[in-house]
């Protein structure tokens, strides 16, 4: 259900770009100025100094907050100068694998999937050796991964394969391999033109608009043990922070939805000290939500607003 007008609530965009001869899923950039249009009237969009004596008060404000996934090169050139010259205030959520020249596969495999069929990418990672019984690594948590999304089957398999497998059984590492194949890309070839730079980030936490953990590396979070957790948590944090030089807040949970993290997850957070943290769960923040959840804040997916 989408929210009513006097609702507080967060809207999660990743790809805004022009409009292109591929089948990758982003919003087009007049689909999406037309989308802010609709939130800014219906609901209302949440300014800096309201978001920040929420953060401090608890207070909730009315309107909608916009979050911005991911660290993509499509939020500094078409995102921030529309919101910059609209006084629009957003978070924008970075992973920093990026920035240490390492990419992040669930974006290798978005690019393939927007200039390749899903079957013709299957039969690489079979020639190139996955193993037959490569279902082992699919249990209950990644059976549920995309079950709800208008994707082919193969295109499921394929991105749970890499964003939920429960083991590494070389899948990643194909990936890349096949990547380069078919792209004739070079890894640093596709971060240079699919991420931000140190430099633009710097630009945006400039123009003051603020900078948010999305950990470095996307993993799925309830994957991984302790040390990988904290890792993820304080190593993004101060990279971020020394890069945008601000101090670092806000965290995102990659994927978002509940069977992406558990609760030892939503502890780690707390104790790192961010001042609060979203995942992906269509609701307004209530005040439930602040007495009790504030570490799995409910964000909108903005494809919901399509007409």
């Amino acid at each position: 259900m989408l929210p009513e007008p006097g609702d507080f609530f967060a809207v999660m965009f990743h790809y805004v770009r022009p409009l292109e001869n591929s089948e990758l899923r982003y919003l087009e950039i007049e689909q999406f100025k037309t989308q802010i249009d609709m939130l800014q009237a219906k609901y209302g969009l949440i300014n800096r100094t309201q978001w920040e004596e929420f953060r401090a008060t608890g207070r909730k404000p009315i309107g909608a907050l916009l979050t911005f996934d991911d660290g993509l090169k499509d939020h500094f050139e078409f995102v921030l100068p529309y919101l910059f010259d609209r006084n629009i205030f957003a978070i924008f959520y970075i992973c920093t694998n990026p920035l240490n020249n390492l990419t992040l596969p669930v974006h290798l495999m978005h690019y393939l999937l927007s200039n390749h069929k899903a079957f013709d990418i299957w039969h690489d990672f079979i020639a190139g050796g996955l193993p037959k019984d490569f279902n082992k690594v699919f249990d209950d948590k990644s059976e549920l991964a995309y079950v709800h999304r208008d994707h082919t089957q193969p295109e499921k398999e394929l991105k749970k394969l890499i964003n939920y497998a429960s083991e590494d059984i070389g899948q990643k590492d194909l990936l890349v391999d096949i990547f380069a194949k078919k792209t004739n890309l070079t890894q640093s070839d596709f971060i240079e033109s699919w991420y931000m730079s140190e430099s633009e980030i710097l630009e945006i936490a400039s123009k003051g608009f603020e900078i948010g953990s999305h950990t470095c590396s996307h993993r799925l979070m309830s994957r991984l043990n302790d040390a990988e957790i904290d890792h993820e948590l304080y190593s993004s944090r101060h990279i971020l922070g020394e890069v945008s030089k601000t101090e670092i807040k806000s965290f995102c949970l990659p994927y978002g939805r509940p069977y992406s993290y558990n609760q030892n997850v939503l502890n780690r957070i707390a104790q790192s000290g961010y001042a609060e943290s979203f995942d992906v769960n269509p609701q307004p923040i209530e005040d439930r939500f602040l007495e009790k959840y504030r570490f799995r804040l409910p964000r909108y997916d903005c494809k919901l607003f399509l007409n």
